[in-house]
Order: C-alpha cells, then structure tokens, then sequence
C-alpha cells in the first residue's frame, strides 16, 4: 500500500483503473468461455445423443421389418396349406373334421427359430371364447382370458409383440408374432417366436452402408460392437478389443459393455494419426442384438469454436486494456492538471503573492476548489491589506507612547530624587528624636504607634518591641495627680 500512496494521481488512476478493468474482463472473459465451452460440449453431446438413437432406431426398424416379413412370409406360406386342406373340403374329397385335422397337422410341423411354432385361434365366438384350434401343446384351451389374444382376436391381420413365458420360463420375455385370418373357417392362423431367435435375420451389413457414412467434425464416426467386445461395424477397426485401453489405463470397451448405455471421455489414437486425442463418446444398448451402438467426436474439433472464442477474448481483452489505459490517462491528466498549478499557485501564495488566482471555471469539484482557492486568496489578499494598515497605525501610536515614555521616565526620576530627599529628612529626624531628652512617641491617623525614642522605651520599659504596633491609648494613661481620676489622652485629641 506504501507504493500507492507514494504515486502521483495520474499514476494512481492508471494503476486501480488497469488492475480493475483486467480483473473485471478476465472474470467476464472466464465465466463466458467457460458457459460456451460447457454450451458446446453440452451441443455435440446431445449431437452424438441423437445420432445415437438414430442408428438405435434404425437398427430396431430394420430387425422389427425383417422379422415381420420373415414371419409374415411363413404365416403366408401355411396359410397356403390351410387353403389346400379347404380346398379338399369344398371338393368334397374330405370331410370338414377331417381337413381341419389334417391342416393342424400340417402346421404343426413347421418349427421358426428354436422355440418358434404355428397355432391357430378360432374366434367364431370371440371374444366371449377364443379356443386353441391348434396348438403344439395346450390345443383345445380357451386362451380368451389373455390380453395380447384378445386384441390379436380383434386384430386378425397385422404384426404384433408381446412377453409371454413358456411353461418351464422363470421370466417373461418379448415375443414377435404375426397374424392371418382365414375366414371360410374363422381361424386366425399365428406365427411367433421370441425375438432373441430372430438374430440372425440382421447382419451387419444392412447398416453399414448407413452407419458409416456419418461423421462428426472432421474425424468422428459412429461405431458398433457387441457385448463381448467384437467389432460388428467400425470406419477403420476390425477385431476383438474388449481389453482395450486408452493412454490413461482406462478400459473404455469394457466401461461401455458394464454401463450399457451413457457418456463416456477417452483417449484414442486411429490408425495413421501422429498421437492420441481426447474424445467423447455417447453409446446405447440394443438387447435384442446384443449390441452397443457408439457415436464418438474429438474433443480439438468440436471445441474448436471454442478456441476461436478464446482468441477473440484475448484480443478484445488486449485493446480494451489499450482504450482503458488511454481513457484513464486522459482522465488523470483532466484531474491531475489543475491540482498541479493549484499546487504551484499555492506555493506562490506561500512565498507571500496573495494576488493569484485559479482560471478553472468547470462546474464540477475541482471549479468549486479553485473558487474557495480564490475566495481563500482574496481573504488573505485583504487580511495583507489591513495588518498593513494597522502596522502604519502602530508605528504612528509608537512614536506618541515614546514621548510619553520619556515623560514618565522624568516623573520617575523626579520622583526618586523626592524620595531621596524625604529619606535624608526622615534620618536627619529621627537623629532629632534619639538626642531629645524627653520621652517622644509617634502615631498613625489610627493611633497606632509607629516610633518611639529611647527615652520614651525606657521610660514606659516595654521596649521598642512592645510599644511599636500598640494603640497609644493602652500605652500612655494619664490621671489626676491628686484624686487619681482618669484624664483624655491628648494624642487621641490631636488624631481625631
């Protein structure tokens, strides 16, 4: 603190402006960089998010086309068999029993996927009773009590799915089923099986070609793996890379496969790259394949507005400190100016120049300054005037109190040579008294006794001690020689 109060204003201002300014635009710079890299990030992230799901519903689209065509076309093909057995029905050449028989039979055969299998419902009375015409299991039974049988019962045509367990199942799993309805007979003919079992109607190549065109930035992609770590669909790799690590020791692979789905960061290196990057990843889980679908961007690119931003930041920052240290310069000399010739106007007024005067004429603080500078001034100015008068008033009176001096020092000399004379006279009588004879006593207008000869000590006998200060009365007593009798003390005549 001892630097700043030992700068000059202007310095002052340049300093707390410069410092205020920087601290207050990189905290701005900061927090706006900050809130659009967390923009961007949040930007590319929902980006890959969308891609993500895109190619989830992609890949759900074509598995859920292809095992509605596959289960359509053996719905079709049985239903041919259904018609056939009809057809022998309506010639004539089979009883209606026997040609329902045989086309259960002929149904019954047929076998999709592992568990898969062909069953008939005859909805003649539907939806009061819905019978299992033909069933590889529970044939005959009314299954109207069943949701997904009712509204296939109102459906009779149509792709539908549902859960179902099978007698043995712990759980409930998801069932594809597709339904035809054969009216001579009012059956509703179904094919279904689980939709695990319908794998390997979707291969890899029926989204290649759709997936590995997107890219995101310069260098991302979109890729898929399976949950064992197998590269299902990749722009560059091919093979196993469930123990893949990045640069930090991450099992990236192995984090997704754990997680399923969610937002994953590591470092990569492609093929024919000069180093690893940092990259986000966005990856869900298709259960019915089995596969984790990945869509991933390096962080330089997507974040290369952001650096741009940066720069733009800095540069603002550089020329905005520029017109700062400028704006404060003109403001502290706009400041600093007047004080100095206030400064040197006082030190003129100091040296005794009390006829200066400030030309500020501004409204503001340093105007009002320099106009109780000048009130200031002028009150010295006349304050100047009049002890210069009153000094020639002063010098004047001194010479008329140095001649009454020289009167009063006459007077007192005069007054000494008396008092001289008066002290020659008092001892010239007090030689008188000490030589008369008789006894002599001197009083005060009070009677109070002021001197006394010797003759008068002796002849009283109280001493000089005891007579002078005592009240002649109590001293002198005078009586009638013959009848005793007090008479008036004439000292007290002649005092009164």
């Amino acid at each position: 603190m001892k630097f700043l109060e030992n700068l000059r204003i202007r310095s002052k201002l340049l300093f707390l402006y410069s410092a205020l300014f920087i601290c207050a635009i990189s905290l701005s710079g900061g927090i706006l960089y900050h809130i659009a890299g967390k923009s961007i990030e949040d930007q590319n992230e929902m980006e890959l998010m969308n891609s993500t799901r895109s190619i989830l519903n992609m890949v759900r689209t074509v598995a859920r086309t292809s095992v509605k065509i596959h289960l359509k076309s053996i719905v079709m093909q049985n239903r041919r068999l259904v018609e056939y057995w009809y057809s022998l029905f309506h010639s004539g050449q089979l009883s209606e029993a026997e040609a329902k028989k045989m086309a259960g039979r002929s149904l019954l055969q047929m076998r999709i996927g592992t568990t898969g299998y062909i069953f008939v419902w005859d909805v003649r009375e539907a939806p009061r009773r819905i019978p299992l015409a033909v069933h590889p299991v529970i044939q005959g039974s009314d299954v109207a009590y069943v949701d997904f049988v009712q509204k296939g019962a109102a459906m009779k045509n149509g792709y539908m799915e549902y859960e179902w367990a099978n007698p043995g199942d712990t759980e409930k799993r998801k069932k594809s089923m597709y339904l035809s309805y054969f009216k001579p007979w009012e059956w509703v003919i179904a094919a279904s099986s689980y939709k695990e079992e319908f794998l390997e109607l979707v291969g890899a190549d029926d989204f290649r070609d759709s997936i590995l065109p997107m890219h995101f930035g310069r260098s991302g992609y979109s890729y898929v793996l399976d949950t064992r770590g197998n590269i299902i669909i990749h722009p560059m790799l091919s093979g196993n890379y469930y123990e893949a690590r990045d640069t930090e020791g991450l099992y990236f692979v192995r984090e997704m496969i754990k997680k399923k789905r969610g937002t994953i960061y590591y470092t990569w290196q492609n093929p024919g790259e000069p180093a690893p990057r940092k990259k986000m990843a966005v990856y869900d889980y298709i259960p019915e394949n089995n596969w984790i679908v990945v869509s991933s961007s390096y962080q330089d690119e997507f974040k290369k507005p952001l650096m741009q931003l940066r720069a733009v930041i800095i540069i603002t920052i550089a020329a905005s400190f520029v017109l700062v240290l400028s704006l404060s310069f003109w403001i502290g000399s706009g400041i600093a100016s007047p004080i100095h010739s206030l400064i040197e106007r006082l030190s003129l007024g100091a040296k005794g120049d009390f006829t200066i005067r400030m030309n500020h004429e501004t409204r503001d603080e340093i105007g009002e300054l320099s106009s109780y500078f000048n009130s200031f001034m002028e009150r010295l100015e006349h304050y100047e005037h009049d002890l210069k008068k009153e000094i020639r008033v002063r010098e004047s009176t001194g010479d008329e109190l140095k001649a009454v001096n020289l009167e009063l020092v006459k007077t007192h000399e005069e007054l000494a040579l008396s008092n001289e004379n008066l002290s020659a006279e008092k001892e010239r009588l007090m030689i008188t008294l000490r030589s008369i004879g008789d006894g002599v006593i001197a009083t005060d207008r009070d009677g109070i006794v002021i001197m006394a000869n010797p003759e008068a000590e002796r002849m009283i006998d109280l001493g000089r001690e005891g007579l002078v200060g005592s009240p002649v009365e109590e001293i002198v007593r005078l009586a009638d020689e013959n009848s005793g009798t007090p008479l008036p003390n004439p000292a007290s005549s002649v005092i009164e």
